[in-house]
């Protein structure tokens, strides 16, 4: 169980307390997963487009978090 996040999170506030606090990430996740995982903790409707800002700073930079894998294509 990950640290209460605080009622009205957006979705990057909830990605990255998945990515800080949890073992979601221990296995490969493709992007619907990752949607549909942090939907579920907020009981959201959020869209993939609603990571990509997040997502986009979580394999880059010197605080690189996450790896990014490129499958069929």
């Amino acid at each position: 169980m990950i640290p209460p996040i605080p009622l009205g999170a957006g979705s990057a506030s909830t990605l990255n307390a998945v990515i800080e606090n949890t073992k979601f990430f221990d296995k490969a996740r493709n992007l619907e997963e990752i949607v549909n995982h942090c939907n579920k903790l907020q009981n959201q409707t959020w869209t993939s487009s609603d990571f990509t800002d997040a997502l986009s700073r979580a394999v880059k930079g010197k605080n690189k978090r996450l790896e990014v894998v490129i499958v069929d294509g």
